[in-house]
């Protein structure tokens, strides 16, 4: 069974990626810094390293450059993840020749066909059939408390979630057959990737924003320091009502949202 080694000291990234890859025939290891990535690719010799270039001891770049240059694991592949990839990324990329480098945050089907060109036989997973729940009785949320069911229930949304700062489910509604957890590490992923670019930029924490993700649209809202929200829409139309209703609870302040991380 062919391995594959992340290096990244983001446990929502190394959620996300476990979701994407398990069950695909493939073992998955996990390494936070450089010096634990080092040992297991001495020691397990994974057909795929996938590395971020900024890790708490040694960055990508240096991991790439010790397995290209190792003499029995030249051959393992090495794709490198950064935040922003602009010039300075892509030419120091180069110096070091990964064999691809992926700008976080990314969709899972470019991942899978990215990871498909080193490892052919990787699997591919069954998709299961969604299930919409009975709307019909959505009201209006009194309370922070009440904000998550309410967007699960609203017209439109497949799945509202609500993850801690380390990309952990807290709490979810909506599409039961849907995979929360994975929604989850996504919205953490996009959380923290639109942090770190807001800290180079000199900005603070992400506060809203919505995107296309793997052909999903996804709405992300700050819920505290110590939280995000994160809602799926099946239905562009619903996001006028998703941001009605994240403004009614969050007119009280961020701090009324963090409640829910300890509720």
């Amino acid at each position: 069974m062919p391995k594959i080694l992340i290096a990244d000291e983001d446990p929502g990234v190394r959620a996300l990626l476990d979701s994407v890859l398990s069950q695909r025939g493939v073992e998955v290891l996990f390494a936070p810094t450089g010096a634990d990535a080092v040992a297991q690719i001495e020691r397990e010799a994974p057909a795929l390293v996938i590395a971020d270039v900024y890790l708490p001891d040694m960055d990508g770049y240096r991991l790439c450059e010790f397995v290209k240059s190792h003499p029995r694991r030249r051959v393992t592949r090495v794709v490198l993840m950064a935040d922003v990839v602009d010039a300075t990324i892509s030419a120091r990329a180069a110096r070091v020749g990964p064999d691809d480098v992926l700008r976080k945050p990314f969709a899972a089907d470019q991942l899978l066909g990215r990871i498909r060109s080193f490892i052919p036989e990787l699997e591919r997973s069954a998709q299961t059939p969604l299930r919409r729940f009975d709307t019909s009785s959505a009201g209006e949320p009194k309370d922070a408390k009440e904000l998550i069911g309410y967007l699960g229930k609203l017209p439109g949304v497949t799945l509202s979630v609500l993850v801690d700062a380390e990309g952990f489910l807290i709490d979810c509604a909506g599409d039961t057959t849907s995979d929360a957890e994975a929604v989850g590490a996504v919205v953490s992923c996009l959380a923290t990737s639109t942090d770190r670019i807001g800290r180079e930029l000199g900005r603070g924490r992400l506060q809203l924003m919505t995107l296309e993700y793997d052909g999903m649209l996804v709405f992300v809202a700050d819920a505290g320091s110590h939280a995000t929200l994160g809602v799926v829409l099946g239905d562009p139309t619903a996001l006028e009502a998703v941001r009605r209703a994240v403004a009614t609870v969050s007119a009280a302040g961020h701090k009324e949202l963090a409640m829910v991380s300890s509720a």
